[in-house]
């Protein structure tokens, strides 16, 4: 995964995870974010590991699997990795890209960041972390 700066922030802020943050502008998420094209095939992140960093899909799919048993498909407007934002915690699965993909990158540190300068979209969006985690434990 390498880093392009080249990459526009695409509609970040169309994200339905990232939409609409209270005193949050698409410029404020571009700052905290990093943005990276993935190519087909690339590990983006392993089961077992350690996290630092939440993604968002901007564009292309990746597969989501725990051992060799598939838990998700991801797509624009999903998002992984979000327990990461919360404390060292082991990834739950690893997600290889299907097809080349943009991703927007937000560390732990960068949340942090966002916490500082914007509690209120940075509480936002732990809300919909949570709310999401409750609606995919409530359907399993």
């Amino acid at each position: 995964m390498t880093p392009d700066p080249t990459l526009a922030p695409l509609p970040v802020g169309e994200h339905p995870m990232l939409s609409e943050l209270p005193e949050c502008s698409a410029d404020d998420l571009a700052r905290w974010m990093s943005f990276v094209d993935v190519a087909p095939g690339t590990e983006i992140v392993q089961q077992g590991q350690v996290g630092h960093d939440m993604f968002f899909v901007l564009s292309g799919h990746a597969r989501a699997t725990r051992g060799h048993i598939v838990v998700s498909e991801l797509g624009p407007g999903d998002h992984f990795g979000e327990l990461a934002l919360l404390g060292e915690r082991p990834r739950a699965a690893s997600v290889v890209a299907v097809d080349r993909m943009k991703l927007a990158r937000l560390s732990r540190e960068d949340w942090h960041r966002m916490a500082d300068e914007r509690p209120a979209a940075a509480l936002a969006l732990l809300r919909r972390v949570v709310d999401r985690l409750g609606h995919q434990l409530v359907s399993m």
